[in-house]
C-alpha cells in the first residue's frame, strides 16, 4: 500500500508510464534486499514537486556512498555476495528515468533505519 495521505485529492501528475514504473519498481526490488521486517511507500507534494518515497528498516547506506550508488554497475562491499545478486543497475535506471522527466532520484536515511530512497520531478511540466 502506499501512504498518499500527504497528497490533494484529485492531484493529476506528469510522467511517462512506460519509464517511471521502472524506476519505482528497481527502488523497491533494493527495499525487498534489504529490509530487515519493514517497507514503506509514501506519496506527497512538496510545492511543484511530486515525491515518492520507499523506506526500508534494513543496513541503510553511508552517507558517503549515497551519490555513489547511482552510477551504473556500482554496488556497496556489504552486498557482493551471492545472495543479493544484480549487476549493480537498477539504481542507475531510476535516476536516469527521473533526469528525463526532469527530476531526480536520491537516497538518503530512513526513519524506519535503514535507507531511504525518493523519486522527485515536477508534477505538472
Amino acid at each position: 500500500m502506499v501512504n498518499t495521505d500527504k497528497l490533494p485529492e484529485n492531484l493529476f501528475v506528469d510522467l511517462d508510464r512506460k519509464a517511471m514504473p521502472y524506476a519505482l519498481r528497481n527502488l523497491l526490488r533494493n527495499a525487498f534486499k534489504y529490509a530487515a521486517t519493514r517497507i514503506a511507500v509514501s506519496a506527497e507534494l512538496d510545492g511543484d514537486n511530486m515525491l515518492i518515497h520507499v523506506d526500508d528498516d534494513g543496513i541503510g547506506i553511508p552517507p558517503e556512498e549515497r551519490e555513489h550508488i547511482f552510477s551504473a554497475f556500482t554496488r556497496l562491499d556489504r552486498s557482493r555476495d551471492r545472495s543479493t545478486g544484480g549487476y549493480g543497475l537498477g539504481l542507475a535506471i531510476a535516476r536516469r528515468v527521473l533526469e528525463l522527466h526532469g527530476g531526480t532520484a536520491k537516497a538518503d536515511a530512513s526513519p524506519l533505519g535503514g535507507a531511504r530512497f525518493t523519486l522527485s520531478w515536477k508534477a505538472r511540466q
